[in-house]
C-alpha cells in the first residue's frame, strides 16, 4: 500500500478538514537541579510531558463558510472531542489555547485553521484512605467477643469447685473491682463520672460472690464497666478543663486520662497472690482467677483502644503518646492471655495492638507538631497568637485561648516570659 493511501481523512467531531502538516509536541517532564561547588545538575523526572497537537486545516467546498462556522462551534464547545489524525489516527484532544481561522475572499472555497489540541486525560479522582479507626474499633470488638469466650470456657468446671474456691474467685472479682476504682481515682476520674460507671462498679464489687455462679452474668458485668467509661469519656466535658479550650481540646483532656487508666488495667495494674497449684481445687482456682484476670485486662484493652480510636488529638505528639501507652498495654495484656492458653484471646489482643499503632500514627502524621517557644519579656496570649500565626482573623483568638489554656496561664493577657511555652507548629 502507497505511503498516501495510509494516510486517514482527517476530521474533527465528525467535521472533514484538510490536513497537508502538521507538528507534535512530546517527551518528558523534568526539573533541572544546580548545586553550589558541583559542574553537572541533576534532572528529576517528573513523568511524561503533555502531548500537543499543532494542526494548520483547511475546510474546502462551496460551503466552506458553513463548514468554518460548525468547527468553529465544536472548538468552543467544553470538554474534550475527537480528532482523527492523518498519521496518529483517532484521538481522544482538548482544543487549548486560542484557535486561529483566517478567511480570503480571493480563496472563496477555501477557509484556513490553525488549531493546537492537547492530549485529554482523566481528572484524578480523590484517593481512598483507610478508615484506621473504624479498624481500631472493629478489633476492640473482637477482642471482647474472643475474651469472653475463653472467660466463660476457664469457669467452665467452677460450678462444682468447693466454696472456698468460689470464695477466693469472688476475692478476684472484688479485687478488680477495687483496682478499677483506684485507677480512676488515681487520673480524678472518679468526680467526673456518670452516675451510670459508678454504679456498675459498684455492683460488681457487692455482688461478686453471686456473679462467680453464673459465669455468663459476671462477664457482662465485668465488660460493662469499661463499656461504660467508654460512654462517659469520648464525650466533650469542658466544664472539666475550665475555659478557652476548644471542642477537640476538650474531647482530648477528657478521653486522655480515660485512656491511662484504662492502661494501667491492661498492663500488670490488677495484681493477685500467687496460688501453689498443689491441689486439684488450687488449680482450678488459679485458673478461675487467670480467666477473670484476663478478662478484665481484655476490656480494659478494648475500651482504652475504642476511646484512642475515638478521640480528637490536637497535636501528632499527643496521638503517639497515647500509642505508645497503648501499645505497651497491649502487649503484656496479649503476653498474660498467652500465658493462660487463651490463643483466641492473644491473636485478637496482637490484632488489635497493631490497629491501634496503625491508626494513631497514621493520625498522627496529619497532625501540627507541638514546639515550645521562649520569649524574653511576659506578652498577652493574643498577641503571641499573631506573632507566631499572622494577622488572619479567624481563628486568631480562638489560638490565643488554646496557646492560654495549654501553657495553664494565671490569665490570657499575662504569659510568662522566659519559660518554654507549649504551641502548636505553624
Amino acid at each position: 500500500m502507497a505511503f498516501q493511501d495510509r494516510l486517514l481523512r482527517a476530521s474533527y467531531n465528525g467535521i472533514p478538514i484538510h490536513v497537508v502538516a502538521d507538528d507534535a509536541e512530546f517527551g518528558r517532564r523534568t526539573v533541572t537541579h544546580v548545586f553550589p561547588l558541583r559542574d553537572r545538575p541533576w534532572h528529576e523526572d517528573l513523568g511524561l510531558a503533555v502531548r500537543a497537537l499543532s494542526v494548520p486545516a483547511l475546510v474546502i467546498g462551496d460551503d466552506a463558510d458553513a463548514q468554518a462556522a460548525r468547527l468553529e462551534a465544536e472548538l468552543e464547545r467544553p470538554g474534550p472531542g475527537t480528532l482523527v489524525h492523518p498519521w496518529y489516527g483517532e484521538l481522544l484532544v482538548v482544543p487549548v489555547g486560542v484557535q486561529r481561522v483566517r478567511h480570503d475572499r480571493q480563496r472563496g472555497r477555501v477557509v484556513q485553521f490553525t488549531l493546537r489540541f492537547e492530549l485529554a486525560g482523566e481528572q484524578p479522582k480523590p484517593l481512598k484512605a483507610a478508615d484506621t479507626a473504624g479498624a481500631a474499633i472493629a478489633a476492640a470488638k473482637a477482642v471482647k467477643v474472643a475474651a469472653e469466650g475463653d472467660f466463660l470456657g476457664g469457669l467452665a468446671d467452677l460450678a462444682s469447685a468447693a466454696d472456698h474456691v468460689v470464695a477466693e474467685v469472688a476475692a478476684t472479682v472484688t479485687a478488680v473491682a477495687d483496682t478499677v476504682d483506684a485507677a480512676l481515682k488515681t487520673y480524678a476520674l472518679v468526680r467526673s463520672l456518670p452516675a451510670a460507671v459508678v454504679a456498675e462498679l459498684a455492683a460488681l464489687s457487692a455482688d461478686a460472690l453471686a456473679l462467680v455462679a453464673a459465669p455468663a452474668r459476671l462477664a457482662a458485668k465485668m465488660l460493662a464497666v469499661p463499656d461504660a467509661l467508654v460512654r462517659a469519656a469520648v464525650a466533650p466535658v469542658t466544664a472539666a478543663i475550665g475555659g478557652g479550650a476548644t471542642p477537640a481540646t476538650a474531647t482530648m483532656l477528657a478521653a486522655a486520662p480515660a485512656v491511662a487508666a484504662l492502661a494501667l488495667l491492661t498492663g500488670d495494674g490488677i495484681k493477685r497472690p500467687a496460688i501453689a497449684e498443689t491441689t486439684p481445687s488450687r488449680r482450678l482456682q488459679a485458673a478461675a482467677e487467670r480467666a477473670v484476670t484476663v478478662l478484665a485486662r481484655a476490656g480494659a484493652a478494648a475500651a482504652a483502644a475504642t476511646i484512642a480510636a475515638r478521640a480528637t488529638y490536637e497535636h501528632a505528639q499527643a496521638a503517639y503518646e497515647t500509642r505508645d501507652r497503648l501499645a505497651g498495654a497491649l502487649d503484656r495484656a496479649a503476653d498474660d492471655a498467652g500465658s493462660a492458653g487463651q490463643d483466641d484471646g492473644w491473636r485478637a489482643l496482637t490484632a488489635l495492638r497493631a490497629a491501634v499503632i496503625r491508626d494513631l500514627t497514621t493520625r498522627g502524621g496529619r497532625l501540627p507538631a507541638l514546639v515550645r517557644v521562649r520569649f524574653a519579656a511576659s506578652r498577652p496570649s493574643l498577641a503571641l497568637a499573631q506573632r507566631l500565626y499572622g494577622d488572619r482573623p479567624d481563628g486568631l483568638i480562638d489560638r490565643a485561648a488554646e496557646i492560654a489554656a495549654r501553657n495553664r496561664a494565671p490569665h490570657p493577657g499575662f504569659l510568662p516570659g522566659g519559660t518554654g511555652l507549649k504551641v502548636l507548629a505553624g
